[in-house]
């Protein structure tokens, strides 16, 4: 069975925007935006994000995408947003990406 070591992002908070990642108990979720979301707000959406996934019933690609389709509207996430989510679940890989 796969156990990760490590999880890192090399990513930098940017000044008008916001950049971050959740790396927990099969989740990671990683968020850039360039301008228009602050540290706390970027936060708190990365959050929201990640408590919306692990309640839903996710048994496919699409259902994971759906839920993150659905949750960058309903939390206004600033259009310009780079975004992967990855969802571990039954030793699959459940991978979305938007953006850069």
């Amino acid at each position: 069975m796969f156990q990760k070591d490590i999880v890192f992002y090399l990513g930098s908070e940017k000044e008008n925007g916001f950049s971050g990642v959740i790396a927990e108990n099969g989740y990671l979720l990683v968020l850039e935006v360039d301008e228009g979301l602050t540290t706390k707000e970027g936060r708190e959406k990365l959050a929201q994000l990640k408590d919306s996934i692990v309640t839903a019933t996710i048994t496919k690609l699409s259902d994971l995408e759906t839920v993150i389709s659905e949750k960058i509207k309903e939390y206004n996430f600033p259009a310009n947003i780079s975004l992967a989510v990855g969802y571990v679940k039954d030793m699959v890989l459940y991978l979305k990406t938007i953006g850069e």
